[in-house]
């Protein structure tokens, strides 16, 4: 698999990922999109936007402003893509 091309699927299930964490930590905690908004002081665009995975709209701040509503930590982490695509890797080791 090319690289760009494997940088944009890993993009496309992080958006996803981050904006189903999101869904899954404000309907746990029985909040609206309007209620976490505002204990995260945003809009509810930008948390509707988020919960979609346009990750456009997530500054760093917004994640924590997030994070510290849900009372939970936010983690990054940077690994090779090999780590989350290895059969891509095995195709072009063996054509």
């Amino acid at each position: 698999m090319k690289p760009r091309i494997r940088q944009q699927r890993h993009w496309d299930v992080t958006r996803h990922l981050v904006g189903l964490q999101i869904n899954l930590l404000r309907e746990a905690h029985g909040w609206s999109m309007e209620e976490l908004a505002e204990k995260a002081m945003c809009s509810v665009a930008v948390v509707d936007a988020l919960e979609r995975g346009n990750l456009q709209r997530a500054s760093l701040a917004v994640l924590e402003r997030l994070a510290a509503a849900f009372d939970v930590a936010i983690l990054v982490r940077f690994e090779g893509f090999q780590a989350y695509w290895p059969k891509a890797f095995e195709e072009e080791e063996n054509p």
